[in-house]
């Protein structure tokens, strides 16, 4: 594919529940990780990163689903903080 096309998105399941989604890592490039604000616990979170970590998986970036405006207000209180926290 790599030949044919610039880039090959594909979505899938959470690590945590599906194998599939693990090995697909191994063939991926880079991976984006997506979470549910209010639903995606700390804990399924931190698991699903050491996966990645451990498959050495070069982690493009996160998208933040459900944020709902108040959050957005409460990010920006927050984000200093971000820019000096240890990268992956």
């Amino acid at each position: 594919m790599r030949d044919e096309f610039d880039s090959v998105i594909i979505d899938g399941a959470s690590m945590l529940d599906c194998w599939e989604s693990q090995q697909l890592v191994a063939s991926a490039d880079s991976v984006i990780i997506v979470v549910r604000t209010h639903s995606t616990r700390d804990r399924e979170l931190a698991e699903t990163l050491s996966l990645l970590m451990r498959a050495r998986a070069s982690i493009m970036g996160l998208v933040m689903n459900g944020v709902r405006r108040l959050d957005r207000v409460a990010y920006r209180l927050h984000a200093p903080a971000y820019t000096n926290s240890p990268r992956l």
